[in-house]
């Protein structure tokens, strides 16, 4: 069996999901309990975020319009109410940032298989 590594931002606690609490090298499938509009204090003070809560932990998870446009297509609705109860499949992957490639969360494409 593999040795499982941790992230370093693992050891820095935060109350929102990010890929540091990925399975390393694996996808994860996560149920959404809720998507509402949240207050969030972030590096450019304070604003409204559109926040999944899931099943993992943290269970916060801030969805960017990335992200949320590919639940639409995954769920078939644009509509953050109908989210709840259903699944998605999470992975980790490089995007552009300001300090170059970064890591993130992304949801696969395709429905969940149960």
């Amino acid at each position: 069996m593999a040795e499982q590594h941790t992230h370093w931002k693992a050891a820095f606690p935060t109350d929102y999901f990010g890929h540091q609490h990925m399975p390393e090298g694996n996808d994860m499938i996560v149920q959404i309990k809720e998507v509402k509009q949240e207050a969030y204090e972030g590096k450019r003070g304070k604003e409204g975020k559109l926040i999944a809560h899931i099943t993992a932990e943290p269970e916060k998870w801030i969805l960017n319009k990335t992200n949320a446009k590919t639940i639409e297509k995954v769920l078939g609705t644009g509509y953050i109410e109908e989210w709840a109860g259903h699944k998605i499949q999470l992975y980790v992957t490089k995007t552009s940032s300001p300090e170059g490639l970064v890591d993130c969360v992304r949801v696969r494409e395709f429905p969940v298989k149960e």
